[in-house]
């Protein structure tokens, strides 16, 4: 009865080494054979997430346009602070979404220049009081994209220092504008979000409008933009909830694009709108900063991949603490930078010129000593398996985004290739 019960267990840990080991099977690796493997894996792996079996034939101009340049830099800039981001709020690491493994693609929607026009009963009493700013995006680039695709609208605003500006902080809501009601002129309003910021710093604003993206492309009739304006459309009321006369507040923050911004600041830190006389320049340089929405949609061959999971979080061996110890001989992330040309041959990738794509390497603690009475078991196992391993490997834990630019059939694309920057290792 003791040798059964021996029997059985001993097949009850020989099933957990062979599923250790064939989830497992990186740690076959030569130390010497490391880099080498995890170029290849790049290459492929890039190709791959692009929906390619090879390089695309049309390597586009040797010299990119100069405001295309600019929209990837954008781009790279928001995803980086979207990181930021996700790691304050304690999601740092790799999306176990299998979709995610795909690449995602970025649309740049514009100003529509034409809306809203100056007859607008709604719009210009608001604006000319300097309580509000208006703005709707052309869409037209997303007609082709399935809805269900879409992960993510950013409306990108840049806020330019108002010099002038008489308080230190303001707050300034978003709304979307409803279509007005039947035998009214008047907008309806739908609150979005809100901020309080400083009217003398600048940089990009960034606002979640995903779900407004979605309905308007839905329902193109529907879409009357957005209205950005201080609280109360800019009165200040009594406690009897009556407007006070003569007692109203402007919009002290300056958006580029949409703020009609003076060379001189009039008195009270409002856009001198009426040409009078401003003692404060305003210097800054706002080109190509108009306002503008950022989709970030789905790759189309990622919509037929299903599942995700999760795992359990352990302690990450990263870059602060491998990198200052490259002879570390135990698991640890080890410095690699991929050079698109110099170590791929490829030329078709625009931006950026290469990435520090990283990879694990090292040794992992057993998870049985050899002096236990496992031995018996783990040398059967080896016998059976002689390539395989019965120990945990060094493997990847969290990694992040790389957004390249490249061109397809004459058209520049920039797209986000997920899980390509190996930033902590887990022995597994």
């Amino acid at each position: 009865m003791a040798g059964h019960k021996t029997y059985l267990l001993s097949c009850f840990f020989l099933s957990i080494i062979i599923r250790v080991s064939m989830a497992t099977s990186q740690c076959t690796l030569d130390w010497d054979q490391y880099e080498p493997k995890r170029i290849n894996a790049i290459r492929g792996q890039i190709l791959s997430k692009l929906g390619l079996e090879s390089p695309p034939e049309d390597e586009g101009p040797d010299d990119v346009p100069e405001e295309i340049m600019f929209l990837y830099n954008q781009t790279v800039d928001l995803l980086n602070e979207r990181t930021r981001d996700q790691k304050d709020e304690c999601n740092r690491g790799g999306d176990d979404d299998d979709n995610s493994y795909y690449a995602s693609e970025v649309t740049k929607c514009v100003r529509d220049e034409e809306w809203p026009n100056e007859e607008n009963t709604y719009t210009k009493p608001r604006f000319d009081a300097g309580h509000s700013l208006f703005i709707r995006f052309d869409l037209s680039g997303l007609k082709d994209i399935d809805l269900s695709n879409i992960n993510n609208a950013e409306l990108r605003l840049y806020q330019v220092a108002n010099t002038a500006a008489t308080s230190k902080s303001q707050r300034i809501e978003l709304y979307t504008l409803l279509p007005p009601s039947f035998g009214s002129s008047e907008f309806g309003q739908r609150y979005l979000h809100s901020r309080t910021l400083n009217p003398s710093s600048s940089g990009w604003i960034s606002f979640d409008i995903t779900t407004t993206v979605i309905q308007w492309i839905m329902d193109p009739a529907s879409d009357f933009g957005l209205e950005l304006t201080v609280p109360c459309g800019g009165f200040k009321y009594s406690p009897s909830g009556v407007p006070i006369p003569g007692q109203s507040e402007q919009l002290q923050i300056y958006i580029a694009g949409l703020t009609e911004i003076p060379v001189s600041s009039g008195p009270g830190g409002g856009p001198n709108r009426g040409g009078g006389r401003g003692d404060i320049p305003v210097f800054e340089d706002t080109e190509g900063k108009d306002p503008h929405i950022l989709v970030v949609s789905q790759a189309p061959q990622a919509s037929t991949v299903v599942g995700n999971s999760q795992g359990r979080k352990k302690r990450s061996l990263d870059a602060t603490q491998c990198f200052p110890i490259p002879t570390e001989t135990n698991c640890c992330l080890r410095q690699l930078y991929i050079d698109f040309k110099k170590d791929l041959g490829w030329t078709w990738i625009h931006a950026p010129q290469g990435y520090n794509a990283n990879y694990c390497g090292g040794a992992c603690p057993y998870l049985w000593s050899q002096n236990t009475q496992h031995t018996t078991i783990l040398s059967l196992y080896q016998s059976l398996n002689p390539d395989a391993s019965a120990v945990p490997c060094c493997v990847p834990k969290t990694l992040e985004s790389l957004t390249i630019l490249y061109y397809e059939s004459r058209k520049p694309k920039i797209t986000q290739l997920t899980n390509m920057v190996l930033t902590s290792c887990k022995c597994s």
